[in-house]
């Protein structure tokens, strides 16, 4: 005798319990990455006026900071890559002889600053 084999109809949804628990899974398992990688993150603050600064917390400053010109003082100019502590005094000089600067451009003007150190520091500064 010949047996009969019928196809079994298919739902038309099908919902994979396992499937699912495992995309659930995945979903807190990067959650969990990212709230442990915003905690960890490194996070600047800016020290208090009249505290003393490290040398490694200088170095953090110099990558977020914007300096004006007729207020910076000289450890803050020396911040700015390519201003060491003769070039931030030959600044103070050149702004007490000549009162403050009227855009950033006059900062060229000052002996020591060319147009390689100006385009350097162009973008970390500003004239109020």
């Amino acid at each position: 005798m010949k047996r009969l084999f019928f196809m079994k109809a298919k739902p038309i949804f099908i919902f994979n319990l396992k499937k699912f628990q495992r995309n659930i899974m995945l979903c807190c398992c990067f959650g969990l990455i990212l709230l442990c990688l915003t905690i960890t993150a490194p996070q600047v603050q800016a020290p208090n006026m009249g505290e003393n600064i490290s040398a490694a917390q200088l170095q953090t400053l110099s990558e977020v900071l914007y300096l004006d010109l007729n207020q910076a003082t000289l450890e803050e100019l020396m911040l700015l890559d390519g201003i060491g502590e003769k070039k931030a005094q030959a600044i103070i000089t050149y702004r007490q002889t000549h009162g403050n600067f009227t855009s950033i451009e006059e900062v060229k003007n000052v002996s020591g600053i060319g147009d390689k150190t100006y385009e350097t520091i162009k973008e970390y500064i500003f004239v109020k």
